[in-house]
């Protein structure tokens, strides 16, 4: 099963790219983000403590209990997309193979006393380097039962924004993924940004943009012809052929609905919300990576 995996900095449109994604029938999409996958403490940073170049015991050990305490956090969020019974049985086979055992365990509700009464940490123990291929199929199957148990796709989407900055990780772990990077104008993420409750991101003009102008930089390390970027002024100028697009490239069915999703998105916004005075002070620090994704200087400057 091949996961496509949707990127950009926070407010670039990557919520309407998984549900423009979502719409094909060859694919399998969740209704919100994973949050176990690129999160701290999440799959990939398990993976990256348990690989042969990188493993201790002590290492292996925090990183497997860290994981574990991630899943207990998640777990009302989890169960609410497969079923208990069908986690725990994903999760026995992930840690039959790092321990070696092969008895099974469940893992119940966070919040019970009992339960954690009835769980028996396992530590993690050093592993033949054959045995990493096995490893990395349980963990990459682990997090694809999210997406398509109980369905017939040819593939699923999971569109968390740290994607981007997980590139080499994400490919070690599923090397058949493909990366879709959404594109926004900077100052129009900025406005977007600011127009909500700072949760994510710095309350502050000047510090927002070094995020993402960094941001954007990584992203550029990594994307090239290869990986599809979808620019949300294109897609809502012209929605039909975006699409159409990015299911040839991403090899799914298109669908007519997927015209429905895409809406304003409020491209140019950032003229109404900054003031001019602002917007030159913020293009200076945006300019070179704006560019280099295809954004031009504001005309007024």
């Amino acid at each position: 099963m091949r996961p496509i995996f949707i990127g950009g900095f926070g407010r670039s449109g990557t919520s309407v790219l998984r549900r423009i994604v979502g719409e094909s029938p060859d694919v399998a999409v969740l209704p919100h983000e994973l949050r176990i996958l690129t999160e701290p403490d999440g799959v990939l940073d398990l993976w990256e403590a348990i690989r042969p170049k990188a493993w201790t015991p002590y290492r292996a050990t925090i990183a497997w209990d860290r994981f574990l305490a991630l899943l207990q956090h998640r777990w009302d969020a989890l169960t609410d997309i497969r079923p208990s019974a069908a986690i725990n049985e994903s999760l026995d086979h992930v840690r039959s193979i790092l321990t070696g055992r092969e008895v099974g365990w469940t893992f119940d509700h966070p919040y019970r006393r009992s339960a954690t009464a009835r769980w028996v940490p396992i530590a993690p123990r050093y592993r033949s380097v054959n045995d990493y291929p096995e490893i990395r199929k349980r963990l990459a199957k682990f997090v694809e039962d999210f997406f398509v148990y109980g369905r017939r796709v040819r593939a699923w989407v999971e569109d968390t924004p740290e994607n981007c900055l997980r590139v080499s990780t994400l490919r070690e772990l599923f090397p058949d993924a493909t990366f879709v990077f959404a594109a926004r104008h900077p100052l129009d993420v900025i406005a977007s940004q600011g127009s909500i409750a700072p949760k994510w991101w710095p309350n502050d003009w000047n510090a927002l943009a070094e995020n993402l102008r960094e941001y954007e930089i990584r992203v550029l390390t990594h994307f090239d012809e290869s990986n599809p970027t979808v620019h949300l002024e294109k897609l809502v100028d012209d929605p039909e052929f975006v699409t159409k697009d990015l299911c040839i490239r991403l090899d799914i069915a298109w669908s007519e609905s997927m015209v429905n999703v895409v809406g304003d998105a409020h491209v140019g916004r950032w003229r109404e919300d900054l003031p001019p005075s602002r917007v030159k002070a913020l293009w200076q620090r945006l300019e070179p990576t704006a560019q280099a994704l295809g954004y031009c200087a504001p005309e007024d400057l």
